[in-house]
């Protein structure tokens, strides 16, 4: 029966550090819950920015596009000859010989 009362003499002692302990948690646990309920909110508001900002690049995007075709469709031979172009009199293409020769070789630094 001693021990008994023994050990809730100590356990009420204790009851005080353990009151604080946890409230201390509690106070620490709410904390932690509010600043991450904060950050997922403010990060939903940057991820809705950051879509909008894609969907008007992209809309943006689609009018060069369109834009592109439209003038590619333009261009012809005869409106090309018109504005002063002429077709090429001596087509030469670069070999692999001189593509070689170009190149720097493995063991040089390239620059």
């Amino acid at each position: 029966m001693k021990a008994l009362q023994k050990k809730l003499k100590r356990l009420s002692g204790c009851g005080r550090t353990l009151f604080w302990s946890f409230s201390l948690l509690l106070l620490l646990s709410a904390s932690l819950y509010a600043y991450l309920v904060n950050a997922a909110a403010l990060h939903a508001i940057a991820y809705g920015k950051a879509r909008e900002s894609a969907r008007a690049v992209s809309a943006a995007l689609s009018e060069r596009e369109a834009l592109f075709l439209t003038l590619k469709q333009r261009v012809t031979l005869p409106r090309a000859y018109a504005l002063g172009f002429q077709d090429a009199r001596a087509v030469r293409f670069i070999t692999t010989e001189q593509l070689r020769a170009a190149l720097p070789r493995s063991d040089e630094p390239a620059l």
